[in-house]
């Protein structure tokens, strides 16, 4: 059960196995990084992985096409993979990451800050660049300038080569739905079996005689606001599932659009594609309403898993052992590693109608 929950976000990152290429040493410092080796993306500070692990002292095994990387550094290991704005280490815990890597010109690129103070470093900024720490090494990577903005068709193209919607994995984005079916699977894979127990306490007819001790009464609370919010939970990442395999659609039809439209722009192609931009974002929206409702009341399952496990730790014994829910650790564990996954598929949502939003935006004005 442990390793499986485990899984509930490692499954996300094709990075688990498959790295053939060769890694890079460890360098005693930084050689060479200029403008070239950093940019920003989502407003962020981002450096090629290949530079930044020489600043630090890094390892770094590639995946196939360079999409994904395992980091190892100062006794951790971490994966990061182009498209998706998180970091997972090898036990399967996962921290989402305020952008996400990207594959520009060669090269992946990652969020400095992010993946340095993954590993225990730290980034500080010195005016004219970032200085990175980490284990006894220092080095200052210069600053990334966004250039200013284009006008016209050259702006829509700027626009439609944002880093953070990389389309050069298109098909690969296109498939990605079938990940959100995995990580509600397996959420509730683990949540599910919490509900017969924790329906057991508050029905319990032997329990509900004792309810004038105190701490049987607040035990029973806790059980059946446990058992509503699991409930609730399981409901909703359900729903979401479901939403996601149908209203995603539009959304995989506007990005090929956009791909179209880099590999042969002109204005009849960027005419036929903006119907299927503006298409995608009421889809969009309502996909933003359903994630923030889901991890309303994911944390509040949370909330009530922890107060409940606090409850049985403080009162051991007091309840049958047939009425203890089971893994109720495990099971926190498993809610976490589920909100990071909403994070994640939250940015997501926001970064891609931020990104058409712009592209109708663009294409209005070649009117």
């Amino acid at each position: 059960m442990r390793g499986h929950c485990r899984a509930v976000i490692f499954v996300a990152v094709s990075v688990a196995a498959g790295f053939t290429l060769p890694g890079r040493s460890p360098c005693a410092a930084a050689v060479g990084i200029t403008a070239a080796d950093v940019l920003v993306s989502g407003g962020q500070q981002c450096c090629s992985l290949t530079r930044l692990a020489d600043c630090i002292g890094a390892h770094v095994e590639w995946g196939p096409e360079g999409r994904a990387a395992k980091v190892s550094c100062n006794g951790q290991t971490w994966m990061v993979e182009s498209g998706l704005p998180m970091i997972v280490d090898t036990q399967g815990n996962a921290r989402a990451m305020p952008t996400c890597p990207v594959r520009r010109d060669g090269k992946m690129f990652v969020p400095t800050r992010a993946v340095v103070e993954a590993f225990g470093g730290m980034v500080t900024n010195v005016g004219h660049g970032l200085r990175v720490s980490l284990a006894g090494r220092s080095a200052v990577l210069p600053l990334a300038v966004k250039p200013p903005p284009a006008y016209g068709m050259d702006r829509l193209l700027d626009d439609i080569r944002d880093p953070r919607v990389p389309l050069e994995d298109v098909q690969r984005l296109i498939a990605k739905g079938d990940e959100t079916r995995s990580q509600v699977d397996l959420f509730n894979s683990l949540a599910g079996p919490l509900k017969p127990g924790l329906d057991a306490i508050s029905n319990s007819k032997m329990i509900k005689l004792l309810t004038r001790i105190p701490y049987v009464g607040e035990g029973i609370g806790l059980a059946q606001t446990a058992a509503g919010a699991t409930k609730e939970a399981i409901t909703l990442s359900e729903k979401l599932a479901r939403f996601d395999e149908t209203q995603s659609a539009p959304v995989r039809k506007a990005l090929k659009a956009a791909w179209d439209v880099q590999q042969q722009p002109s204005a009849d192609k960027v005419a036929a594609a903006c119907p299927a931009w503006s298409a995608a974002l009421p889809a969009l929206n309502e996909q933003m309403l359903l994630n923030q409702k889901t991890t309303k009341y994911v944390g509040n399952m949370r909330l009530a898993l922890q107060a409940l496990d606090r409850f049985m730790r403080e009162h051991p014994g007091r309840l049958s052992p047939g009425e203890r829910p089971p893994d109720m650790k495990d099971s926190i564990r498993a809610t976490d590693q589920f909100l990071v996954f909403l994070d994640v598929h939250r940015w997501q949502i926001r970064t891609q109608k931020e990104y058409l939003r712009q592209l109708v935006e663009d294409a209005n004005h070649l009117r």
